[in-house]
């Protein structure tokens, strides 16, 4: 379970129960803009909802990025980002001659492998996200949970189908969240954006789960909300079918999809991350499309438009998945 200390946080509430996109969650379901004056976003971005970095597309998503960020700082909201970077560490190792090995969907990481992780996500991801945030004229800090112990981790233990433990190296989980350093940045105006690693109390680095450790920093800062965005619109019923969306789904009925094998894959590290956020003191959690990232079938869900604005959506329009408890 992870440890934190506690963060202000302001009002907000959400409901429980299936709604289809079609069909508008109840009002209290939105996150009130006069709530959240000098309120707390936590957001998900990067993996397969950001093109390569260093691509003439990277940056044109990440000044979209920007926009969406300006947009929230307009309503009083703050903003922690938390990035991942799965696809450049595997260019990365190839590139250097290793093979990426996975299992139960896990990258196996083992100490050369984590010399590459930190190098692709603190040395390349998180500098170009900065970068980009920067010269669209935010003030963007970059860190990891290396820096300060923001983040504690512990190595995670896996078991594959046979029920058999299976060591995937320094693969953690984060243990103890530290919100001071992102506290102070956050007052002083900045933009912390945060790479997925964090080291035990030994020094040991591990890599973690980029849902992960934004659903443990989410839960510790208590935000008003978080937002994970992927390059799909939401929690589909049906990947293949943009229709199939649920508005908004439970804890239990999570569950349930996910035992009849109707949530799998990606989608299931980011409900849990959901989830955790939601346990821990987080007011509310949503999976929807990023800004710019061409999900499949999110015009269908938003008018044949763009992915939704995510001022728009703190603020009350219908988009993606609202988690709850």
């Amino acid at each position: 379970m992870t440890a934190s200390r506690t963060a202000k946080r302001s009002p907000s509430s959400a409901t429980s129960g299936p709604e289809r996109a079609g069909r508008a969650p109840s009002p209290a379901a939105a996150f009130s803009p006069a709530a959240a004056r000098r309120g707390l976003v936590v957001v998900k971005y990067g993996g397969a909802a950001l093109p390569p970095a260093g691509s003439a597309g990277f940056e044109a998503a990440v000044a979209e990025f920007a926009e969406d960020l300006r947009g929230l700082g307009a309503l009083g909201l703050a903003t922690v980002v938390v990035h991942g970077g799965g696809r450049e560490i595997s260019e990365m190792m190839r590139a250097l001659g290793k093979e990426p090995v996975f299992v139960n969907g896990r990258r196996v990481t083992d100490p050369e492998s984590m010399d590459i992780v930190q190098m692709a996500l603190v040395g390349r991801v998180n500098r170009a996200i900065v970068r980009g945030l920067n010269a669209a004229g935010l003030r963007a800090v970059g860190l990891c949970g290396q820096d300060a112990a923001l983040a504690v981790a512990e190595k995670r233990l896996d078991r594959d189908a046979a029920g058999r433990p299976v060591d995937l190296g320094q693969v953690g989980e984060v243990a103890e969240v530290d919100p001071s350093l992102l506290l102070t940045l956050l007052e002083g105006g900045y933009v912390p954006v945060v790479a997925p690693v964090a080291a035990d109390r030994t020094g040991l680095p591990y890599n973690i789960n980029a849902d992960t450790m934004a659903g443990a920093l989410a839960a510790a800062l208590h935000a008003d909300c978080f937002v994970l965005l992927s390059d799909v619109p939401g929690l589909l019923l049906d990947p293949a079918d943009p229709a199939s969306l649920l508005a908004t789904a439970t804890r239990a009925e999570v569950d349930a999809l996910i035992a009849r094998g109707r949530v799998g894959g990606g989608m299931v590290p980011k409900v849990e991350a959901c989830l955790l956020a939601l346990r821990g003191g987080a007011a509310a959690a949503r999976i929807m499309s990023g800004p710019g990232d061409g999900a499949a079938g999110a015009g269908a869900v938003n008018g044949g438009s763009a992915p939704p604005r995510l001022a728009g959506v703190i603020g009350g329009e219908v988009a993606g998945t609202l988690i709850t408890l």
